[in-house]
């Protein structure tokens, strides 16, 4: 389907060969393909400015120097995170799905997602390191009066820590051990973050 609307690869796999990745948007009004969620958004606000921005003027750095050397290490794709996640989602797949996400999945770490999942005291302990990366990020996040990240203006950047979070407490449960505690953390920081978005959810 990449291919097919000329949308470019987001990266190589071990062969070499392009790697194709979703999101991926293909616009009809203007012909154009692009992918990666980053430059979806940027490639929106230049192509539609008299909507809302998600890369508000003054911004777009910023919110680069967040994402690209913090919140990826520290959030997005590191093991800390991913044991809790991974396993999570492979529960709600699909029966299509599934072979191949468990396949690609432990080929890429090395371990099954039954041992990847933590389990008992460790579970505990494990939870803790991710803690400690989002403590990590939190420290990097400008603090602004408003409700966004950002101040008073929504931003990329809103969308992606809110989905993050939101997606925490869609796998791991709004009862579970993990998500009550991650609610307390930094001051309630994280549901300030997703509450902030909330209108956007649900788009009519």
């Amino acid at each position: 389907m990449c291919r097919s609307i000329g949308a470019p690869p987001t990266g190589k796999k071990p062969d070499g060969s392009p790697l194709y990745t979703v999101p991926t948007i293909y616009d009809p009004s203007t012909g154009a393909a692009v992918s990666e969620s980053t430059e979806i958004a940027i490639y929106l606000d230049a192509a539609y400015p008299d909507t809302p921005k998600l890369f508000p003027a003054g911004a777009h750095a910023l919110q680069r120097d967040i994402l690209d050397p913090h919140f990826r290490p520290s959030i997005s794709s590191t093991l800390p995170v991913l044991q809790f996640t991974l396993p999570a989602i492979y529960t709600v797949l699909s029966p299509v799905s599934k072979p191949f996400f468990r396949k690609t999945k432990e080929a890429a770490l090395g371990i099954t997602l039954d041992d990847l999942s933590p389990k008992g005291k460790r579970r505990k302990e494990e939870w803790v390191k991710v803690r400690e990366r989002y403590n990590n990020l939190i420290n990097q996040l400008p603090c602004q009066n408003g409700p966004y990240i950002l101040g008073r203006e929504v931003s990329f950047l809103d969308f992606i820590v809110a989905s993050h979070v939101l997606a925490i407490k869609r796998l791991l449960g709004e009862n579970s051990m993990e998500w009550n505690e991650m609610k307390t953390w930094n001051r309630g920081r994280w549901v300030t973050i997703c509450n902030s978005v909330k209108k956007y959810e649900i788009v009519v």
